[in-house]
């Protein structure tokens, strides 16, 4: 009887699409989470999801709940209803019990016999057990004091890990919670409470009707947490774990906070929409941070041990404002569908950045932006898996599997972009009409689109297709003549690469520079808009001949910037008497770039940088040096030239020590040096000297404090010092925190012997620990220090792919990530090469795990062509 209302429901909601055969995909659907096409048949058969639910939450391994689920049938259909790997205890269909129903731990079938036209009611008893890789509902357990904390983390598909919902984001829904829970926690979600009721050794937590919003920004946490409060116009709220909270800021987040507030409701034109501001920081979060509907979720990486420097400040204070942007830009208006996740997540990088920059005295915003964000984008765009931003999801499944450097960095730098092409005023006009038009709804590009055309008076579908559709980066390089110092020719050659070939729209800024008084000044610059491959500048014609040419000043636009031949004989020689501080900014990652494409060699590299270090005042610059000292000894421990390969590691293991000793005691510029200097340790003296460094409160100024107590011991016990692990056990004694956990899990992984390797990774296969665990775990167990194990680990590669084979259709996203970036390094060999070739071509893994398997194949093939063509050739520092 149960299979024959299986079938006859399967068939009902087959005859209401034509697309969709559930009968013959349900098992392929398991494993895709929600299709779009689902997705966009549950939206034609409901509307207005109401839930009130009730939880049961404390110590125990599972929690418990009851929902119950108002909706409206728009046309007659089977609904579904997606609950993933829980138990369902009772189903009520319109006040009736529902005895047979189809569910397959993703999802379960309401049959259409059982619902009317208009009005229907669902009401669900369930339970679950708690999540251990950071979605659905995670709890912690902290080490120091056992209290229990958990959050919910959701995007794209997990607030059906919580509790049985239409999990999708053109279902807005109201939401009303009540959660039982022990007497001293806290619970925390969309609003403040409106009551509690003490029930025994419980209080119960009633929550009043929420706004409007999406399942994936539904949130709740609980547990004993902390809490600082600031009373204003909008109540704010900061959380953390009892054991972090001596280690918070709450000054400085309170103040940026309300500094993001003060210049969005301007700048949106719309005040905030919800009630009241909570931020939670909270332990093993998948993410940097999540904007959960007024109380969003941070990473415990944000709150410093030691004393934040201002790039943990300034770090800290743009994830606050990129969260806030969400608060109207994807929770206010909301995509439809998750192939307008990009937008959403491109649009709070940009006004996160412009915020910064606005709004605070970190008015290096815009140069972090250079160096960090378009870094990433221009990297992810000039691999092999690059992609259109503006890409079909067919599922939510893959929704994060072009969650990259394209969907955050190039998204983020075509609205910059745009923003220039455009001009603030009418930019901001186009986005206040967007959220006025369209709050509380759900929108698609094409929406937001129209709200800046009629911001700009401007039709922007060409640009739209250039810049969203096609994938490639763009490369401009200046070429020019001229006679009795005068330009006499003056043009601009943009190029693409042969796989996409686009060529674009650019609104950028030219500028000419010149010798004067021993230092390249810039003496002229323009505005210019480039269509084409050749854009010659007739008005150029004329002016002073110029000594040095940079095509692209300030950063406006997405483009890399190839620089002639005049110009780059120049910048070898005159680099640190560049008077433009961007363009100096620019060029130091240019520089880096230039090394990766193999256009100069390792010692032409380091004689530009070096000096550089000495003189240099602006830290936007220092810092993208440091950077890339720290990168280039990722290629220098793989050269062959054994004899090179140790002398280039000892040069620059001596200069970072002397730098890190040199620089003024206790300056942010000494903590970046120090971490510069352990990255190159390598010699026994060296690693004896970091190993003394443990009894000590601080060193040449700079304090030791717990979490460099941990830098050091992973840097001992991946260099395999003799006692590191028992320096790891004693240190682990002395620090009972969950960081204290994850330093002795790496040291214990690190240890060197195949059997220590494979018993840690069969303690990964089994993903009994929590993925923050985990993910110390897999850092350990492959550590890239040169001649450290190296037999090894080579060996393991195989181990390795046949345990990500294994796992790659029983884990989540978040793990195969993980292992994949974590375990599978790179060894600048050809066998390895040859090794990941042979596992894509027999292996069938999801997406995640062979777009990232391919980055890192490129990036090994990167680094043997670097060792072949430039390192075997430079000379000693």
């Amino acid at each position: 009887m149960k299979f024959l209302w299986i079938i006859s429901s399967l068939l009902v909601l087959f005859s209401c699409s034509d697309k969709i055969d559930y009968a013959k995909s349900l098992e392929d659907e398991k494993k895709q989470g929600l299709t779009q096409e689902e997705a966009e048949l549950r939206s034609s058969l409901i509307s207005q999801p109401r839930y009130l639910l009730k939880l049961v939450i404390g110590e125990e391994d599972k929690f418990s709940g009851q929902v119950k689920i108002d909706f409206n049938v728009k046309k007659k259909g089977v609904i579904r209803i997606d609950f993933s790997d829980g138990a369902i205890l009772n189903v009520l269909a319109n006040g009736e019990k529902v005895k047979d129903f189809y569910y397959n731990s993703k999802f379960f079938l309401i049959d259409s016999t059982l619902l009317r036209l208009g009005a229907n009611s669902i009401i669900v008893d369930f339970e679950r057990s708690y999540s251990n890789d950071g979605s659905g509902l995670y709890r912690f357990v902290d080490p120091e004091d056992k209290k229990h904390y958990m959050y919910t983390d959701f995007e794209p598909f997990s607030s059906n890990k919580l509790f049985p919902n239409f999990d999708q984001p053109d279902l807005k829904a109201f939401y009303s919670l009540e959660v039982l829970a022990p007497s001293d926690w806290k619970v925390i979600t969309y609003a403040k409470e409106e009551k509690k009721t003490p029930e025994g050794q419980k209080v119960r937590w009633i929550f009043p009707q929420s706004n409007e919003f999406s399942t994936y920004i539904f949130s709740m946490h609980a547990g004993p947490y902390h809490v600082w409060e600031k009373a204003g116009k909008i109540p704010l709220r900061l959380f953390s774990r009892q054991s972090m909270a001596k280690y918070v800021k709450p000054d400085f987040w309170f103040d940026m906070t309300e500094k993001g507030f003060k210049f969005f409701n301007n700048y949106f034109g719309i005040s905030y929409p919800f009630k009241k501001y909570d931020q939670i920081i909270v332990p093993d979060f998948n993410w940097g941070a999540m904007e959960n509907v007024a109380a969003v979720t941070f990473r415990e990486g944000f709150v410093s041990k030691g004393e934040a420097t201002r790039k943990n400040r300034r770090s800290l204070a743009n994830t606050i404002f990129h969260e806030m942007a969400h608060m109207w830009f994807g929770n206010l208006v909301t995509m439809k569908w998750w192939n307008g996740l990009w937008l959403n997540e491109s649009f709070a990088t940009f006004t996160a950045y412009l915020a910064l920059n606005n709004a605070t005295d970190f008015k290096e915003a815009w140069k972090t932006f250079y160096s960090r964000t378009k870094q990433w984008a221009y990297w992810e765009d000039q691999l092999v898996t690059t992609h259109p931003i503006e890409l079909p999801v067919l599922n939510t499944s893959s929704a994060f599997t072009n969650f990259d450097g394209i969907t955050y960095g190039k998204g983020a730098s075509s609205l910059k972009q745009l923003h220039f092409l455009l001009g603030p005023d009418k930019f901001k006009k186009g986005i206040q009409y967007y959220f006025k038009t369209h709050a509380y709804k759900n929108t698609t590009l094409q929406d937001f689109f129209a709200a800046l055309e009629k911001g700009s008076n401007r039709k922007l579908s060409k640009w739209s297709d250039q810049w969203l559709k096609k994938a490639g980066l763009n490369s401009l390089q200046a070429s020019f003549e001229c006679h009795d110092n005068k330009i006499t020719k003056f043009n601009l050659k943009q190029s693409a690469p042969k796989e996409h070939p686009q060529i674009r729209e650019h609104k950028l800024i030219l500028g000419l520079f010149n010798f004067k008084e021993g230092k390249l000044k810039l003496t002229s610059q323009k505005d210019i808009l480039i269509t084409d491959k050749d854009n010659l500048q007739k008005d150029l014609v004329g002016l002073n001949c110029p000594d040095f040419v940079y095509p692209n000043i300030n950063d406006e636009a997405y483009i890399k910037v190839a620089l002639d031949q005049k110009s780059l004989g120049a910048l070898k020689k005159n680099y640190t008497n560049i008077e433009h501080d961007f363009t100096r900014l620019m060029l130091s990652k240019d520089l880096w770039s230039m090394f990766l494409d193999s256009k100069i060699k390792y010692g032409e590299l380091l004689s530009i940088i070096l000096p550089s270090l000495d003189n240099e005042k602006d830290h936007s610059i220092v810092l993208n040096h440091l950077k890339s000292l720290k990168e280039l000894r990722g290629y220098i421990i793989f050269h062959k030239k054994e004899d090179k390969s140790v002398s280039w590691l000892s040069d620059l293991e001596k200069i970072t020590s002397e730098k890190f000793k040199s620089s003024e005691e206790g300056s942010d510029l000494q903590k970046e040096w120090f971490k510069v200097f352990v990255s190159y340790v390598h010699s026994k003296d060296k690693l004896n000297e970091l190993k003394a460094m443990l009894g000590f409160k601080s060193v040449n100024g700079l304090k030791i404090d717990q979490t460099k107590k941990w830098e050091i011991i992973k840097k001992l016990s991946a260099n395999q010092v003799e006692g590191a692990l028992e320096l790891a056990k004693k240190e682990k004694e002395l620090d009972p925190s969950s960081e204290g956990d994850k330093g002795l899990l790496y040291a214990s992984a690190a240890l060197k012997g195949k059997s220590n390797k494979k018993k840690w990774l069969k303690e990964i296969k089994k993903e009994e620990k929590s993925l923050g665990d985990l993910r110390s775990i897999m850092k350990g167990l492959t550590p890239l220090e040169r001649d450290v194990d190296n037999k090894t680990r080579s060996k393991m590669l195989g181990v390795i792919l046949d345990t990500l084979e294994d796992k790659a259709e029983k884990s989540s996203h978040s793990f195969l990530k993980d292992f994949t970036w974590n375990l599978v390094k790179a060894d600048c060999s050809k066998d390895f090469t040859e090794e990941i070739e042979d596992f894509l071509d027999e292996e069938e893994v999801p997406a995640v795990v062979r777009k990232n398997l391919r980055k890192i194949k490129q990036e090994n093939e990167r680094c043997l062509s670097i060792v072949q063509k430039s390192l075997e050739k430079s000379s000693n520092i």
